[in-house]
């Protein structure tokens, strides 16, 4: 064999060898990476379960809560404030009452006008808000809303059909439906309803002099007349004591003439000259002593 094929054969060799030990010009190299870049499984991105920052970022942010969470069966939900201070149920009455509406038993309204309770026909605190098709009231209310749901914490807001709740803090709330919308201040004890007349609460009161007609009382014999006798009656007062006075089972009445002191003032079922006892009205004097007003219920 001559040199010259030795040589070749020996240049073929390590050709060969260079190749197998993965030698390659930088060209080649590109080359090589890409394609086992495209041949390797790369790791998938998986998504996170927490909420952007637009909606689970600041105290500004709004947070939608779960209807879920909240539902007590029979198409109610409820929840409470973190204080305890207030709570609502929502469409509570759905069986008697198909509209969409809302009760929030709330802390006792010591810095709004007392309203009628319809099972004592007394004016009381009001304790509970009922937004319903006729509006946004306050109301005497004994379920005991704030009882019952899971804590609405600050900033979230229950959402059911057309109504909504927002606890605007742990102690407040705020909520909207078809017919109107309210802010209970829990700090304040106080219920702004939205579009209320409010300018009554700062008017002061005109007395009713004698002869004028304050209103009536219901009775167990029906309606009975509110009428000023002598003085000057704040009719307000009058209706309210009236109200006591015949509605309350915890007055005491003392004697045939059912004599019995009611926030200061001493009814008694009076003797009226050229009537029967059986005819005569019922009567209030505001002194048991030295009456300066009075006022009759009845006729």
């Amino acid at each position: 064999m001559s040199t010259a094929t030795r040589w070749r054969r020996g240049l073929c060799a390590l050709s060969i060898a260079a190749l197998a030990a993965g030698c390659s010009t930088p060209a080649d190299s590109g080359a090589t990476t890409d394609v086992s870049s495209a041949s390797t499984p790369q790791p998938q991105t998986v998504a996170s379960s927490t909420p952007p920052a637009s909606e689970s970022g600041g105290s500004n942010a709004v947070q939608n809560a779960n209807a879920d969470e909240y539902y007590l069966g029979y198409g109610k939900h409820a929840f409470r404030l973190e204080s305890g201070t207030a709570g609502c149920w929502f469409n509570p009455n759905n069986h008697d009452d198909p509209q969409p509406h809302l009760s929030c038993n709330v802390r006792d309204l010591v810095s709004d006008r007392p309203v009628r309770n319809q099972f004592t026909g007394r004016d009381e605190t009001a304790n509970d808000v009922v937004l319903d098709a006729a509006g946004v009231r306050r109301d005497i209310d004994m379920a005991g809303g704030q009882l019952a749901g899971p804590t609405l914490h600050p900033g979230a807001t229950l959402s059911v059909g057309p109504l909504a709740c927002t606890a605007t803090s742990a102690t407040s709330l705020s909520c909207s439906g078809p017919t109107g919308s309210f802010d209970f201040d829990g700090d304040a004890a106080s219920v702004r309803i939205a579009g209320e007349d409010t300018t009554g609460a700062t008017t002061t009161a005109v007395p009713a002099g004698p002869g004028q007609v304050c209103g009536e009382v219901q009775t167990r014999s029906g309606p009975r007349p509110v009428a000023v006798l002598t003085g000057q009656v704040d009719c307000e007062t009058a209706l309210r004591i009236a109200n006591t006075y015949v509605n309350d089972v915890s007055v005491v009445k003392q004697g045939q003439g059912q004599f019995a002191q009611v926030d200061g003032w001493l009814c008694m079922w009076a003797y009226v000259e050229g009537r029967s006892h059986r005819d005569s009205y019922l009567r209030c004097d505001d002194d048991p002593v030295a009456a300066q007003a009075s006022f009759r219920i009845g006729n």
